[in-house]
């Protein structure tokens, strides 16, 4: 309310106050402040219509690093229970350190020596129950949520002491009926100018997100002209994300043969037969570009988040003095991998070939659409279904601080125009590291022959291949499919996935 800037502030009655699943659900309590998020997860800010990475944020007053391999801080790995404070700063100010042209984000854990009683202990535990989570296969129905806290002071208030842990493990699902984007380039069909979409998915997205966080604080106040505070924060969240399916491709440039076409007024393709080009490309039997592939893709991500300091402040008069030191460093790992199934003619020949296949699609506006298959019994047969395509692309981040800062306060109690003059030195050192390397085996749509002639389809058995179908009255009319250990395949033909940046990837190398 008095503030000289304008912000908006969130406070806890107490260390574990904040109900929500982490500080970003907080902040959108606030206005001008929208949370975008990542498997159901709120996780980056966006400030008054600008994104996370126009926003600096700060811990303690120490700025953050970033675990999402761009400028802005993934509020998902602060557990909002050990968070005191959150400051939205919308206008700068020259005692704001690194603030960003959106705001700055000022998170403060507690300080024990302001707490009202000489020892305090809070416990919370929650549960949670996704009855959609038992439609999809590998999904978890209940999670829950622990926090426990402790603020403490001693030898005459003089020393407090604070800490706290919360961890929190929850699933997320979700079945998708994916409409893939539209072509540029129009097909002529029934005589008519069409532009087709490129494909439909069938996803089921699930997996488990656990988090685990540490706050620690003590505070020596020996007098009211000096303090010492030590404060360290330690947050790791493993999300495990999985999207297994279905996926019909390459509807368009003449790659498919599309009969029965529904068109909308304004000539975009909303359903029909999509098949196979008979006898291959230019005769060529299992030269194919549409294919219904069963795709199995694991985007897991762990992330780790550490931060500490000290911090010294001597007052006396109007004299203020203060110093701080600080480390905050930052990990992240993505697994991102891909594996495509295709369905082969004489898979056990030596000379396999795509098999020719055929679909039946409509679209229903918002709502799910439909899709049939004319042999739905040969995406879960064992003997015609392979692995043709691998790929491994995994992406590690690191990003540490080091930083050093000094200020001297001068107060002016009875000058009506200035209220103090201050002046500091702050001192940074920014280490950042992005990573990311590759490795493929086979190829899609079972060309293997022309581009990759001595990885040929892998083929499965029932030890890395399990049939799985849809559930539920929305989804449960599609066919069912393999979901895939795509490790197990690998292994079992004596494969081990080798990622490296390539130059014949070159985006590893710009990476």
């Amino acid at each position: 309310r008095y503030s000289d800037k304008i912000e908006n502030v969130v406070t806890a009655a107490d260390i574990g106050g904040l109900p929500d699943q982490s500080i970003a659900d907080a902040l959108t309590r606030l206005p001008g402040v929208a949370a975008e998020r990542i498997s159901g997860q709120a996780s980056q800010i966006n400030l008054r219509g600008l994104t996370g990475n126009f926003i600096a944020t700060t811990l303690n007053g120490r700025l953050q690093p970033s675990s999402s391999g761009s400028n802005y801080t993934q509020f998902s790995d602060y557990p909002s229970e050990l968070i005191q404070q959150v400051a939205i700063h919308k206008s700068s100010q020259a005692d704001v350190l690194e603030g960003g042209i959106g705001g700055t984000i000022a998170m403060q854990t507690v300080n024990p020596l302001r707490n009202q009683k000489d020892h305090t202990f809070n416990l919370n535990v929650r549960g949670s129950y996704n009855s959609r989570a038992g439609e999809v296969y590998g999904a978890d129905t209940n999670g829950y949520r622990i926090s426990g806290a402790y603020q403490g002071k001693f030898f005459d208030d003089t020393v407090g002491v604070g800490l706290g842990f919360a961890e929190m493990y929850q699933p997320h699902v979700a079945e998708q009926f994916v409409n893939e984007s539209y072509s540029n380039n129009p097909l002529t069909l029934d005589g008519k100018q069409v532009y087709a979409n490129t494909g439909v998915q069938l996803n089921q997205v699930g997996g488990t997100e656990r988090r685990r966080g540490y706050m620690a604080t003590t505070t020596w106040e020996p007098n009211d002209h000096f303090k010492l505070t030590g404060d360290a924060f330690y947050s790791k969240f493993d999300n495990g994300t999985f999207q297994r399916g279905i996926r019909t491709q390459q509807f368009t440039n003449g790659l498919a043969v599309i009969t029965n076409p529904v068109v909308s007024d304004k000539g975009a393709l909303t359903g029909g037969t999509v098949s196979s080009i008979p006898g291959g490309f230019f005769g060529i039997p299992g030269l194919q570009g549409f294919a219904v592939q069963t795709t199995d893709n694991n985007q897991s991500r762990n992330t780790s988040v550490f931060s500490t300091g000290l911090n010294a402040e001597w007052h006396d008069g109007p004299w203020t003095v203060t110093a701080d030191a600080s480390i905050a460093r930052s990990n992240s790992f993505q697994v991102g991998s891909d594996v495509t199934l295709d369905a082969y003619d004489n898979l056990a020949s030596g000379q396999p070939r795509i098999a020719d296949q055929s679909i039946t699609f409509a679209l229903h506006g918002l709502n799910v659409g439909d899709l049939t298959v004319t042999n739905p019994g040969m995406y879960t047969d064992l003997s015609r279904m392979a692995l043709s395509q691998y790929g491994v692309y995994p992406t590690t981040y690191h990003d540490q601080m080091k930083a050093f800062r000094t200020t001297v306060k001068y107060e002016l109690l009875d000058n009506s125009f200035f209220s103090a003059f201050e002046a500091g030195v702050y001192l940074r050192n920014h280490d950042y590291n992005a990573d990311r390397a590759v490795w493929i085996y086979g190829s899609q749509y079972g060309q293997y022959w022309l581009s990759n002639p001595g990885q040929p389809p892998l083929t499965l058995d029932s030890s890395n291949a399990v049939t799985r179908c849809w559930k539920g009255s929305e989804f449960g009319k599609f066919p069912c499919f393999l979901a895939v250990d795509g490790n197990a395949v690998l292994a079992a033909h004596g494969l081990t996935p080798n990622p490296v940046k390539d130059w014949s990837q070159n985006w590893t190398e710009v990476q």
